[in-house]
């Protein structure tokens, strides 16, 4: 519509500067007559007065109005042109600015300080997966979740009253129902009298970075509460062998507040009794090979071992050591029983060998050795029936002696009952046999019936009352002992007592190890209940000694009965 416009107002300025050009020729001619007229020396008579002569200021007039309009359409035209390629440009700027806009990645909208929504562009639209029309006219925040909406609503209040430029984040509802959350960048637009006209927002899904931020500050609260609550001495030092953190529990066991570690290098700390000069060399050598160094001392009369680890940054540079040191005291103490124990079973085991083997040389070897002269004889005394008669009774007496006693050993190593009948079976038989063989009355109460338990429960409880009673007959003086034996619900207690002298010295369970020389003691007894989950105690005074074992009650093969004698 610009260029036809344009057009007819030429064609019109156009007309208008012929009629100026033919009232010029027309005011010309005239004078241009007369001066030739003079410049020859002719004279006019009776010459008629022209158009001109008559009407020469009308035209003039005319000329004038006609040259000012024309100069006046010719400025009208100019302006209208400029502006038209002003109006252009600007279209062309708008549509530019539209295409930006829509283009975005970013969610761009504009509202009212109320938040009614008078702009939005695509981005916006497909995440909340809604049309523009939909959009327009809605108060953004029932797009927030219902405990943000106060907060925003205070906000949005803030910015009219106030107009600024801020970044703020907030969680908004997503098409599907879940949560997410967004940034914004939030720009007031105001009038030329400072009012706030609209408010506008670039903002972007940063749901991924919230959630790792999240991740992450729940893995360092994880990652604290285990550090702060570790049996361990955690520490960190920089490349100049300073704090930047120490756990609690040095404290603990130093006494020295944590704070006064931090900033500050070892050799600074005067802590008495530690190696400060051996824990920077290690510290120095964690930083110049990029290994784990490990460093045993001794603190506080406590044995300690340290790993100082190098802490490495994105680009492979070591900024900082972590060390950690565990008490290993009680592992350390471990180990050596262990060590004393397995001499001690070894010991043991050797004692044993030779018990046995001076019990049959003692034994059996000398009823076989009896036997073996009266087979001897029995050649020289053919002819005399009544010393035949009496050598083979007596080769049949030492048998029969020989074979009980090596029965007796056989069942004192593993009696074939325990297996067949189970514990309760295989305890009525040995303590029959014990109060025979020693003269010490036992009373075995079973109070329930315990069913069959596992051979290694059994056989550890069995061995347990062997080297008990072995005990109570050479070393307590009492002339009588009980058992008693009761299954609850998951274990199975064992406890025997007498009524005897008790333990030497100062009743520490090293008397009984000492005086232990059936099987492998007390200490392999303790030993092998711990394997088994359970555990070994002893109390006893002057009036007495209590032996106690407690184990999980696993269950075998085959039904206990109910003893009580």
């Amino acid at each position: 519509m610009l260029f036809p416009l344009f057009t007819r107002r030429l064609f019109l300025l156009s007309i208008k500067a012929a009629l100026i050009l033919a009232s010029l020729i027309a005011f010309a001619l005239p004078v241009y007559s007369q001066w030739y007229s003079q410049s020859i020396g002719a004279v006019l008579q009776f010459n008629e007065s022209t158009f001109w002569q008559l009407y020469k200021w009308q035209v003039v007039g005319v000329a004038v109005f006609f040259s000012l309009q024309t100069l006046l359409i010719a400025v009208l035209l100019i302006e209208c042109s400029r502006r038209g390629r002003t109006g252009l440009s600007l279209e062309a700027s708008e549509e530019k600015y539209r295409d930006v806009v829509e283009t975005q990645t970013e969610l761009i909208c504009r509202f009212r300080p109320d938040t009614t929504l008078t702009f939005v562009n695509d981005a916006y639209c497909r995440y909340f997966n809604k049309s523009r029309e939909e959009l327009i006219g809605l108060k953004f925040l029932e797009l927030l979740p219902a405990a943000e909406r106060s907060a925003a609503s205070q906000y949005f209040a803030s910015l009219a009253t106030n107009p600024r430029t801020e970044t703020r984040e907030h969680q908004v509802l997503r098409p599907d129902g879940s949560r997410g959350w967004q940034q914004w960048v939030n720009h007031v637009i105001t009038n030329g009298g400072g009012r706030t006209v609209e408010l506008q927002g670039i903002g972007r899904d940063v749901s991924k970075r919230k959630l790792a931020e999240e991740e992450l500050l729940r893995s360092e609260r994880e990652f604290s509460t285990l550090v702060e609550n570790s049996p361990d001495v955690i520490a960190r030092l920089d490349r100049n062998l300073r704090y930047i953190y120490i756990s609690p529990m040095l404290e603990r066991i130093s006494g020295v507040a944590t704070y006064e570690f931090i900033g500050k290098t070892p050799e600074e700390i005067a802590l008495s009794g530690y190696d400060w000069s051996s824990f920077e060399t290690g510290c120095r050598e964690a930083f110049a090979t990029g290994q784990t160094v490990v460093r045993e001392f001794t603190f506080a009369g406590r044995s300690y071992r340290t790993r100082i680890i190098p802490e490495f940054s994105p680009d492979r540079t070591i900024d900082s050591v972590m060390t950690i040191s565990e008490d290993v005291t009680e592992r350390l103490r471990a180990e050596q029983e262990l060590l004393n124990l397995t001499a001690r079973l070894f010991t043991l085991q050797d004692e044993e060998r030779r018990r046995i083997a001076r019990e049959l040389h003692d034994g059996a070897a000398q009823d076989l050795f009896g036997i073996s002269i009266n087979l001897g004889n029995l050649e020289k005394h053919k002819s005399n029936p009544a010393e035949t008669s009496r050598l083979i009774a007596e080769c049949q007496l030492l048998a029969e002696q020989s074979l009980q006693e090596i029965r007796t050993f056989s069942y004192l190593l593993h009696p074939p009952i325990l297996d067949q009948a189970g514990l309760a079976l295989a305890l009525q038989w040995y303590v029959e046999g014990f109060t025979k063989r020693s003269g010490i009355y036992v009373d075995l109460i079973v109070l329930e019936d315990i069913g069959r338990l596992s051979l290694e429960v059994e056989t550890a409880l069995f061995r347990i009352v062997q080297e008990s009673l072995t005990n109570i007959r050479r070393h307590s003086g009492s002339e009588t002992a009980s058992i008693r034996l009761t299954k609850r619900v998951g274990e199975v207690t064992l406890e025997i007592a007498d009524h005897g002298t008790g333990i030497p010295s100062n009743g520490s369970s090293d008397s009984i190890d000492s005086i232990a020389e059936l099987g492998v003691g007390i200490p392999g007894m303790r030993q092998r209940l711990r394997q088994l989950g359970g555990n070994l105690q002893i109390e006893s005074t002057q009036h007495g000694t209590t032996v106690m074992a407690v184990v999980p009650a696993t269950e075998g093969n085959g039904n206990g009965q109910h003893l009580s004698r």
